[in-house]
């Protein structure tokens, strides 16, 4: 549509003047849309977002939408734009962050649709839930951070190494692993027993997002920002641990 290498000179509203590379100026209209979306999400008017990617049937505002609406933990409106979009997987991820006993864990598994496993992990960490985050890990294979965090915090060895035994088996292959064997030969795994410890720490799970539920809402937003604090804590030292350390070797 335009000359090579135009120069944008003017962008108001949905108003563009265009430079072409002979010098002669162009006016050009984009759509409103973009622009009206990010004002809905701005003012968290989903209801009124999703009016509009409707009307407009433009699968980058969906795409847009999705991602705004994520970013603002909406995940109502961020499961129906992954649907419009035809992105299922996603869409059955958000069913599975709704599905999550207590705050932590759906807010862990939001940062991990967004690509954060630290700060993820961190989360569980700091809310108690060991398992849950031994399972995360075990479920993205970071199979020795799983094993770290079974043995330091001595509970659930056996289910990290029961799920190595069968992510091997599936494979067809045999454990090269210096820890895990180190560990295989002194705990015993069954599956049984396996089970019912998960089960028994979902319900403690629940059990504690139901007594949270329950506390004065000061002390529930104490408690939030505590953690906060302390995964921000958590992350950071992270970073700047190394750096202290090759500072003060040095």
């Amino acid at each position: 549509e335009f000359s090579r290498a135009p120069h944008i000179l003017n962008y108001v509203g949905t108003k563009v003047t265009l430079r072409q590379g002979d010098g002669s100026l162009v006016y050009s209209i984009v759509p409103p849309y973009p622009a009206l979306l990010h004002e809905y999400s701005a003012s968290s008017r989903w209801e009124d977002a999703l009016r509009l990617c409707r009307f407009a049937k433009d699968q980058c505002l969906w795409a847009c939408l999705a991602g705004m609406s994520m970013a603002n933990r909406e995940l109502t409106t961020a499961e129906m734009a992954y649907a419009a979009s035809g992105e299922l997987p996603r869409v059955q991820y958000i069913k599975f962050i709704k599905t999550q006993p207590s705050k932590e864990s759906s807010l862990a598994h939001m940062l991990l649709f967004s690509g954060l496993i630290q700060e993820a992990e961190a989360t569980l960490l700091q809310a108690g839930l060991i398992y849950q985050a031994i399972q995360v890990n075990i479920n993205l294979f970071n199979w020795e951070r799983a094993l770290e965090l079974a043995v330091k915090h001595k509970t659930h060895v056996d289910t990290v190494l029961a799920y190595r035994e069968k992510f091997l088996q599936t494979f067809g292959t045999k454990e090269t692993n210096k820890r895990f064997l180190q560990y295989a030969g002194g705990v015993e795994v069954n599956w049984e027993k396996i089970q019912a410890k998960i089960e028994m720490e979902l319900s403690k799970e629940r059990e504690k997002a139901a007594n949270a539920s329950e506390s004065p809402p000061g002390f529930v937003v104490l408690q939030t920002l505590l953690l906060q604090y302390d995964i921000i804590v958590s992350v950071c030292s992270k970073f700047y641990e190394p750096a202290s350390r090759s500072i003060s070797s040095s």
